[in-house]
């Protein structure tokens, strides 16, 4: 059975499933070139049906990853009678009813304009990256953990998963979100929220948080009875908005350097997510342990939580933000299905790649150089030419094959150097009009990666997709020196 999976928030996409495989997934953003596009992802839902050579008719269920307006009423009408709806509506991706309304209006005239002809299935916002991360493990069982600005109203999750199935046994609300209280120093330091907090995990390397912790301890903190995150953040974004930064945060930015308040913040999220999973972890007797939503894009929180004795495996999954939760509608859906009978299915399977974006022929690729008048040479060893003008120190940007799914560039559509020039960093950013704090990532042969990285058992699989940092060893810091943070971190792709 083929499932379409639909998200229409930001960083909206599509992607296209056949009883458990993935046969593509893609994002607005790749085809629209705007960065984290969202609303109606109409580009994403026909590319991911070409790429996948599946006819709309063929499409028999579409699972958006949203739920419906009328739940979604239901379960954020409370929220606004407990607090002021001056401030709920304050708070990002918390959209009125008749905005979903409006887009699953648009969607649903595209689909049937195209011919799909399909059952509908709504599948909330925690539960699409809960499933995201569980059905891509490859773990029969395990933990899984949620977090991110918010969902649905909620901000995070704790989940069981076990025999095909996700049960969530804890959860946080809106007010308290581990996501915002990053997103509201991302803010304050003069960044973009929702697009730059990457920039503060680097620049953090640099600070001190011992200068400014005392200050912002008491936003959040881990209410360990219930596994939910509580706190005082609540009250700044009730009363000033999650767009507005708070007077006293702009007092403490103000009165501090932008590294230690960056610095502060950072140890204050790995110590409330790395207690929570440790906490769950202990309490359910579950040593494997998955992670989604925006807040694990942190890759210093990942390895912070790898290391932790309670861990014995890791799997972030690699669209950990709302870029994969179309997949992971999808995934539930069909895990529905199978555990139903409806079905024969194996939808929990351990991620191979993600490489499930269009590809192009040389052929196509000939003609949109010839139309833009450039010159080019042929080779029938391209990859052997690529490693020779990298060895002399040129600057390659690799497109072959398949786009991958996902934020980051793992070798299809990526700029390769060498990692010997630490002062790489300066001049390659400068003329890709970038600011950056944390250095390049490398690509390691998954057989020689413990020669430049520490503590890297239970992470090789999801450090396939570059999604967590370790400690390097001294081999790394003199040979690789390019792709090694001031904090003797770094963030690798393990190429199996």
């Amino acid at each position: 059975m083929k499932i379409l999976g639909i998200s229409y928030a930001h960083d909206s996409g599509a992607c296209v499933i056949d009883n458990g495989k993935i046969l593509s997934s893609i994002n607005e953003e790749r085809l629209a070139k705007i960065k984290m596009k969202g609303g109606p992802p109409l580009l994403s839902i026909k590319e991911a049906l070409r790429i996948a050579k599946t006819k709309p008719e063929e499409i028999e269920v579409v699972a958006f990853a949203d739920l419906r307006p009328r739940d979604f009423a239901k379960r954020t009408y409370p929220l606004v009678a407990r607090r002021a709806l001056r401030g709920l509506m304050r708070f990002p991706g918390v959209r009125t009813t008749q905005t979903k309304r409006k887009n699953l209006a648009i969607i649903r005239r595209f689909l049937e304009s195209i011919g799909v002809n399909a059952e509908e299935r709504f599948v909330e916002h925690h539960l699409c990256h809960a499933a995201s991360a569980y059905y891509t493990s490859g773990f029969e069982e395990c933990l899984v953990v949620t977090s991110d600005g918010e969902g649905d109203s909620i901000s995070s999750t704790v989940n069981i998963c076990r025999n095909n199935t996700v049960k969530r046994v804890a959860s946080t609300d809106v007010y308290h979100s581990a996501g915002l209280f990053y997103s509201s120093v991302t803010n304050a330091l003069g960044f973009k929220i929702n697009r730059h907090e990457g920039k503060i995990v680097g620049l953090a390397a640099y600070g001190k948080p011992e200068l400014v912790y005392d200050k912002i301890r008491d936003l959040i903190s881990l209410d360990e009875k219930n596994l939910r995150i509580e706190g005082k953040i609540a009250r700044w974004y009730v009363k000033y908005g999650w767009r507005n930064v708070p007077k006293e945060l702009k007092r403490i930015c103000q009165k501090n350097r932008r590294e230690d308040v960056a610095a502060a913040f950072q140890k204050r999220l790995e110590e409330v997510l790395t207690e929570l999973v440790y906490t769950a972890a202990r309490r359910f007797s579950l040593r494997r342990i998955a992670l989604a939503g925006g807040v694990f894009a942190n890759v210093k929180l990942n390895q912070r939580i790898h290391e932790l004795e309670s861990v014995d495996e890791i799997f972030i999954h690699p669209a950990m933000g709302d870029a994969g939760i179309h997949l992971g509608a999808a995934l539930q859906v069909c895990a529905e299905m199978e555990n139903d009978g409806i079905i024969k299915a194996k939808t929990l399977q351990r991620l191979e790649h993600v490489y499930l974006g269009p590809e192009y022929s040389e052929k196509e690729i000939e003609k949109a150089l010839q139309k833009e008048n450039l010159e080019y040479e042929k080779y029938r060893n391209i990859e052997r030419k690529t490693a020779e003008l990298i060895s002399e120190g040129k600057v390659v940007a690799r497109f072959n094959g398949r786009m991958e799914y996902g934020p980051r560039a793992l070798g299809n559509r990526s700029i390769l150097a060498l990692p010997t020039d630490p002062s790489i960093n300066d001049w390659l950013n400068k003329r890709l009009k970038r600011t950056e704090f944390m250095p390049f990532a490398p690509s390691l042969l998954l057989e020689h990666a413990e020669d430049f990285c520490k503590n890297i058992e239970g992470a090789e699989h999801t450090a396939e997709f570059m999604t967590i940092t370790f400690d390097v060893t001294k081999k790394c810091e003199k040979e690789a020196p390019a792709v090694v943070h001031v904090d003797r971190t770094s963030r690798p792709q393990f190429v199996p």
